[in-house]
């Protein structure tokens, strides 16, 4: 602020402060104002702030979509990537299917585990990654439901190429469902069914 209560701006020649209604400056005499170019008036820091803003705004987007494009293609990349997994390089035998010995918790009213004993052969050339998560049990009528964590499975994490395991693997089903197939589906990949006795 100017001692007149005015806002000031600057000479863009001398550099000292200069009330912004002024066309010349008191101290050099350069020709000064809105059509010279000052750039310290509160309009055009304003507008500076406001394109910057712009600018950061912009950047952001940019950035944004540059990710999301990036994890699209990983993604479409892993998908056609992934082997195709079929019973040509796994098989699966369900030996056994009956209640487990032991559970962390009880199952809910109305439902009870059944544990299956199966061998899981990987005919494969490359080691086979495995989970619990990726079986589900079908039952009589087409219901299918996920291994539960109620019961200590034995799935391996691995089987090395021409391998083959033996583990168990539990699911909580309605006490009146009755197993029908194991159904073994990896991400990205086929599913492999087995039936069980």
């Amino acid at each position: 602020m100017s001692d007149t209560g005015g806002v000031l701006m600057r000479c863009n020649k001398c550099g000292r402060d200069i009330p912004d209604d002024t066309n010349f400056c008191s101290h050099c005499g350069n020709k000064v104002g809105p059509s010279w170019g000052t750039t310290n008036t509160p309009r055009a820091v304003e507008s500076k702030k406001k394109t910057d803003e712009i600018v950061v705004l912009l950047v952001v987007l940019v950035v944004a979509v540059v990710v999301i494009t990036g994890i699209y293609i990983a993604v479409t990349a892993a998908r056609e990537a992934a082997r195709d997994i079929t019973t040509a390089n796994v098989e699966i035998t369900v030996l056994s299917s009956g209640a487990p010995n032991d559970y962390l918790y009880p199952p809910e009213t109305g439902s009870k585990y059944v544990q299956l004993t199966v061998v899981f052969v990987n005919k494969d050339d490359n080691s086979l990654s495995l989970g619990s998560f990726e079986f589900e049990l079908e039952v009589a009528g087409g219901a299918r439901y996920d291994s539960t964590w109620s019961v200590d499975d034995t799935v391996p994490a691995s089987i090395a190429p021409g391998g083959s395991a033996t583990f168990t693997i539990a699911f909580e089903i309605p006490n009146t469902a009755t197993p029908q197939k194991l159904i073994y589906k990896p991400l990205f990949e086929n599913e492999v069914e087995a039936p069980v006795p």
